[in-house]
């Protein structure tokens, strides 16, 4: 039987000193992450090695009738969940175990580099992070969320965590106009300017209650953009992205705001021995829509000649989960 050893630590303004206790544990109550399903991060053709956790437990209600004034105890902060390949089980270093009639929180973050805090509230507790969108827009950022109830002797088999995107996804179909099907057009880059990369990630628990992740933008100066694309608008049209598209903050663009930028290649049809490729860039006023976490906007665009570009209102789908992305879960 293993033995192990929490000292607990609670804010000074909600109870003075510290408390010690001691939870037994053995291979029957450790607390596992089990082998992730076969679906992938957006940005990558692997499935996911690893990520952090968070994980909290309850001590019982503290003289409340109704069992809401709980005293939480932090169990993992920040602690490294990880695989050595995607056929293997996950495992962490700082093991824990369940404990009979007490209540278990769970919070994973991906990926594993971002920089997320632990802070103590009164009956509760709040995870925030400063979440910085790459120039070149490639965060896949997600989350996940479980808590689990212990009766007895039923102790899960292992902690089951369906992770979720918190960034929308931005796709670009581009087609040429008819009059110009036989100029060669060919995409090198795409981007916006005039949009929020940087926000303040908070997630809260208090009171029995779980609060949802919250992602508020802290500015509107942001410029993204994915170069040495290299791609041929065909007159049928051409997905510039594939499935990655650029991944971007929710927020809201309204009118005037933001901007989209594409940089391409053109050689008009008369020009047969190739010296007359001019190197063009164009901006578009992008039209007002609200970007929505885990959610595909899908922009239509069309290059009438080498200085007009049209733009459509996006097309909303899903994130899918038959494809890259999606969802992930843990079992």
């Amino acid at each position: 039987m293993k033995r192990l050893v929490l000292a607990i630590f609670v804010a000074a303004a909600l109870i003075s000193g510290c408390n010690r206790i001691e939870i037994e544990g053995d291979d029957a109550k450790q607390i596992k992450f089990g082998a992730a399903s076969t679906r992938a991060e957006v940005t990558s053709a692997n499935d996911i090695l690893a990520f952090k956790v968070f994980a909290e437990m309850n001590l019982g209600a503290d003289n409340a009738e109704d069992g809401s004034n709980l005293q939480w105890i932090s169990l993992l902060e920040n602690e490294r969940v990880y695989r050595d390949n995607s056929d293997a089980d996950f495992t962490y270093d700082n093991t824990r175990y369940w404990v009979n009639d007490r209540t278990f929180y769970f919070f994973g973050f991906y990926p594993e580099t971002i920089n997320v805090m632990r802070y103590g509230l009164e009956n509760g507790w709040a995870y925030t992070s400063t979440i910085e969108v790459p120039y070149a827009a490639d965060l896949d950022f997600m989350t996940a969320i479980y808590s689990q109830g212990i009766t007895g002797n039923a102790f899960p088999k292992s902690v089951s965590m369906q992770f979720v995107h918190r960034f929308a996804r931005v796709k670009f179909n581009i087609k040429k106009a008819a009059n110009n099907a036989a100029d060669k057009f060919i995409v090198t880059e795409i981007g916006f300017s005039g949009i929020s990369r940087s926000a303040t990630f908070a997630l809260m628990y208090r009171q029995g209650q779980s609060y949802e992740p919250i992602l508020t933008p802290n500015s509107e100066n942001g410029t993204v953009s994915r170069r040495n694309l290299n791609k041929p608008i065909e007159a049928e049209g051409t997905d510039l992205l594939g499935n990655n598209g650029l991944l971007l903050l929710p927020q809201t663009i309204v009118p005037g705001q933001a901007t989209l930028n594409i940089s391409f290649q053109y050689q008009q049809k008369e020009d047969t021995d190739g010296t007359a490729i001019e190197n063009q860039t164009l901006s578009k006023a992008l039209p007002e829509v609200i970007w929505e976490a885990n959610k595909t906007y899908v922009y239509n665009l069309e290059l009438k000649d080498d200085k007009n570009i049209y733009i459509s209102t996006p097309t909303v789908e899903g994130w899918g989960t038959s494809q890259p992305g999606g969802f992930i879960i843990v079992q």
